[in-house]
Formats: structure tokens, C-alpha cells, sequence
């Protein structure tokens, strides 16, 4: 059970990192695209739909929109200066401005149900499922049905996302996010600091489990009074998977066991019992810092150079570069575990309209817009050039290499807004890399159940009873702070039940057969 919510936050982080963090603004580039349809290009298409509205003549109003999400980077030092270049083009585009609505994590999903709740106005929102949950605003009516809008507003998205991918977003046949092209097989990584490896002549190579890295946080604990061995915060900690992970995890309950075919408790996970010892025990022997159940910014605790190991960056970089871009310092990198491509890993990072949005067309046309203009969501990703980044090589082509300034003064993660492939090769992803993880997405192993959404409406309120359980614990858990792992898990078991787990998992049983067999599975 807590196995999936490691994974899921870590799949976040992994997300978060794995995004890029390069900044653009290319006024000679142009705009590239998928081929319109009707054989115009992306940025005459763009500029048309501006002008006026699809089935109609009639000129579009100018329209305010609003994008919540948490917050990639803090501050956004450049932030004003960007969105007024933005603001531009979207006003010659579609005639429409966009605010980007920043809320830190430990308040975004509270504030997400709230406005949700209360019926306020908001056009786009980051969605996940770890964060903002999908399923659960999809069960509360919160996000707007996206076939028609995608079919009328949307071609651009629909002819760059895989046909096999949408299912991971639909609930009863309708989409209800996008889910931006990313690599669905997430790769994490242990983060050292490459001072203190090269000091102590750490083999940080053969280095794939929280085991294998016991010697160097001894030795660190032993020699280096002023650092704490292991950063562990929260779902990040690192190590909460390894690579003979095998499981597509359904959600904070259940997990399908790719071994065996079966759909188990998440409570009943060994391999999760295993890892939560070994935490219990570094935390014990003064590896993890006393307080770390209360940290929540794992990059800022990062960077603060307090850490021999930190949390996975993102996606594995073999030469410890995308350790170092997070960080700001010379790191090295080893690879812990790879998942699966499931529902889970593809819901990673999306995007949804709000139920409450006054302007859902326009949103569907800022998204497509960005899978249609290249250039345009480097600018949202990177900022601009001069001031956040600056053009290593390739000026004036369609796809520059870039390099982002050492303090990063604006950053919105590029599978957060939109397809990831469409990234400027940068010091966060190069060219290279961006390759390697297109082609993991075509061969690594794919869930038999992507797809599948377990809806939990039919066993709300034993869901809910049961998830504030797992939110208890979770914190305890993965940072090592229960000195009894087993005892601990035993007793959240047992209130589980209570509170209706089985109920839940018949709930499961019971939708996993009807979706096979409308699925022919």
C-alpha cells in the first residue's frame, strides 16, 4: 500500500526533475508543429483559430486564463517578464492572456478541493495520481469531459499522444486529462554528493538498494559530524522501490503483482515491509535526520548541502548531470529501480479544465497550442533567452541547444504543460537523453492493466476512512521514524479493516473483472 505512495510522489519527483529546467525565448525561431489537417501550418492555424472561432465567423472575445499548479522552482525570479512575452504571443494567437497561479505543495491539493468545492472560477490545473488526484476529482464532478473539446480544439493533441495511452485518462469512455508525452518508464536514482563519494572512495556504481549504500552513510556518519547521511522526506526518500520492483500500483490500496497476476492488498506488500525496516534501522543508527517525518521541500533541503545521498532528480543521467542541475552542486547518480508503464506512470504529470472554467474552449486551445508551437512552450518552459537561458548552438533553427543560468530564475517542468520530446536539448536533457527515453517508452514492459481506473465512488466514505490512515503513516514510514516498522503497519492493517479495506478491495475485484471482460483481457 505504501509502496504506491512512494512510488507515486517519487514518480512525482521523478517528474518533477525529470521535466528540464532550461528556459528560452527564440524570436527568430520558428514554430514547429504536427501538419494541420487541413494542411495549414501550426503557426497559420494558430493564428487563425485567434481570429475566429471554430463553425464560426465571429471574432473571439479576449479572454483571461488560469493555470494552478505547485510551484517547479521558488521564486520565479523572472516571472513578470516572461508572462508579458507570453501574453504577447497568446494575445496574437488566441486572444487570450494566461496567469500561472503557483501554490506551494504543502497547500495545493487543500486548496485545489477547496476552490473546487466552493465553485470558483479557474480554467487549467496540474493534475496527477499523486497530486490533485485524477480519479478522485473525476468521481467529484471537478474536471470538464475533454472528447468534444479535443475533437474540436484539440487535433494537434490528438495526433502527437498515442492512441494506447488515453485509457490511463478515461472514465466511462471520456477523457478527462491530458497526459502529457513524457517517459512513462521513470528511471530513479540514488544522488551523492561527488565530493564525498571521491573522498571516501565510495563505489557508487555498484550502488542499487538502500544496503548497498549502508557503507557510505556509515562512513559519512563516522567522519562528518556537519552532514546528515541520507536526505529522506517523505515519498522522495530514495530507495522506496528497487529495480526488481514488479508491481503496478493501483492506488494507496492495491497493487497488481506482475508475477503472479493477482491484485493484492497493499498492506500485504513484503517488499515494502523490507524497506521500511531497513529506514527503521538507518534512522536508528542516526543516518536520517531526527525531524525528517516534518521536511517537505526535498530540492531545497538538496541544495543546501547538508546531504551525502539525496532523492532522485528525475530521470537517471549515467554522468550524474541531472543530480547536479537540481542540486547546484558536482553529484553523482546510481539507478535504484525502473518502473512500469501503467496507468499509474502515465497519469504521472497531466493537465485538466475545471468544471468551474469560464473559457473551456480556450483552454483546449492554449494546450493545443502548445503541441502545435515548439517554440512557444520552450518559452513557457525556459523563459527567455538572455535572461534564463542561453543558446549554446543551432541560434535561429527550430531546435537550439540551450543552457540554463546556474541560479534558475524561471522553470515550468516541459511534461507538466505539454509533450516532453518537444524539448530544447538542454543541461537537463540532452538531445541524447531525450532519445533514450522515447525509446524506453517502446521497449520497456507495459502493465496488463493500463487503463484500468478503479473508481472509488461506490466505497467513498470507506476510502476517504482509509486514505487518512495511509496519510498518517506514510510521513513515519518512509522516513524511517517508527521503530517498528512491522508493528506499525500490523496496527494501520487492522484499523484499515475496520474502517472497510475489504469492502475496498472487493470494490476492486469487482471492477478489475468487469473491465476485463469489456476489454477482452
Amino acid at each position: 500500500m505504501l509502496r504506491l505512495m512512494g512510488k507515486k510522489k517519487g514518480f512525482m519527483w521523478v517528474l518533477i526533475v525529470v521535466l528540464a529546467v532550461s528556459m528560452i525565448l527564440s524570436a527568430c525561431s520558428k514554430p514547429e508543429g504536427e501538419i494541420d489537417p487541413v494542411g495549414s501550418s501550426p503557426e497559420t492555424t494558430a493564428t487563425a483559430t485567434a481570429n475566429t472561432d471554430k463553425g464560426s465567423d465571429a471574432p473571439l472575445e479576449f479572454v483571461e486564463l488560469t493555470w494552478y499548479m505547485p510551484p517547479p522552482i521558488t521564486p520565479q525570479k523572472n516571472q513578470d517578464n516572461v508572462m508579458a512575452e507570453v501574453n504577447r504571443r497568446l494575445k496574437e494567437k488566441i486572444n487570450a492572456s494566461l496567469t500561472f497561479q503557483f501554490v506551494d505543495w504543502g497547500s495545493f491539493d487543500e486548496k485545489m478541493r477547496l476552490m473546487s468545492a466552493s465553485g470558483e472560477p479557474y480554467d487549467l490545473v496540474f493534475t496527477t495520481n499523486w497530486s490533485n488526484k485524477l480519479a478522485n476529482n473525476v468521481s467529484k464532478g471537478a474536471f470538464v469531459p475533454l472528447n468534444d473539446l479535443l475533437e474540436q480544439y484539440g487535433q494537434h493533441i490528438l495526433q502527437r499522444i498515442e492512441p494506447r495511452y488515453w485509457p490511463a485518462v478515461s472514465f466511462s469512455g471520456e477523457k478527462y486529462a491530458i497526459a502529457h508525452e513524457m517517459t512513462y518508464a521513470q528511471t530513479f536514482s540514488f544522488s551523492y554528493s561527488k565530493e564525498l563519494v571521491d573522498k571516501y572512495n565510495f563505489d557508487y556504481k555498484n550502488a542499487h538498494t538502500l544496503k548497498d549504500i549502508e557503507p557510505f552513510l556509515q562512513t559519512i556518519k563516522e567522519n562528518e559530524p556537519g552532514i546528515t547521511p541520507l536526505l529522506a522526506i517523505g515519498t522522495s526518500t530514495p530507495g522506496l522501490i528497487t529495480l526488481d520492483d514488479n508491481k503496478d500500483y493501483l492506488n494507496s490500496f492495491a497493487y497488481y503483482d506482475l508475477d503472479d497476476g493477482q491484485i493484492k492488498s497493499s498492506f500485504d506488500n513484503e517488499d515494502a515491509r523490507e524497506v521500511y525496516r531497513t529506514l527503521s534501522d538507518f534512522y536508528k543508527k542516526g543516518y536520517i535526520a531526527k525531524d525528517a517525518a516534518t521536511k517537505t521541500d526535498r530540492t531545497l533541503e538538496g541544495k543546501s548541502g547538508k546531504y551525502a545521498v539525496m532523492p532522485s532528480p528525475g530521470a537517471y543521467s549515467e554522468d550524474g548531470s541531472k543530480a547536479t542541475s537540481l542540486y547546484g552542486f558536482p553529484a553523482y547518480e546510481s539507478l535504484y529501480a525502473r518502473s512500469i508503464i501503467s496507468t499509474a506512470s502515465v497519469q504521472s504529470t497531466g493537465t485538466a479544465i475545471s468544471k468551474t472554467s469560464k473559457n473551456p474552449e480556450r483552454a483546449m486551445m492554449l494546450l493545443d497550442l502548445i503541441y502545435a508551437d515548439k517554440s512557444f512552450f520552450n518559452l513557457l518552459a525556459y523563459g527567455l533567452e538572455g535572461d534564463d537561458y542561453t543558446v549554446v548552438s543551432g541560434q535561429g533553427t527550430d531546435n537550439p541547444t540551450v543552457q540554463t543560468n546556474a541560479e534558475a530564475t524561471w522553470a515550468v517542468w516541459h511534461p507538466w504543460i505539454g509533450p516532453l520530446f518537444d524539448q530544447w536539448p538542454s543541461n537537463w536533457n540532452s538531445a541524447e537523453a531525450l532519445e533514450t527515453m522515447k525509446a524506453d517508452n517502446e521497449s520497456s514492459t507495459v502493465s496488463l492493466l493500463l487503463g484500468f481506473n478503479f473508481d472509488p465512488e461506490p466505497v467513498k466514505q470507506e476510502v476517504s476512512q482509509v486514505q487518512a490512515i495511509i496519510d498518517e503513516i506514510i510521513p513515519i514510514l518512509d522516513t524511517g521514524t517508527s521503530p517498528d516498522p512491522d508493528k506499525l503497519l500490523d496496527e494501520a492493517q487492522a484499523r484499515a479493516e475496520n474502517a472497510g479495506l475489504d469492502k475496498i478491495m472487493d470494490e476492486i475485484y469487482k471492477q478489475y473483472d468487469t473491465w476485463k471482460a469489456e476489454n477482452g483481457k
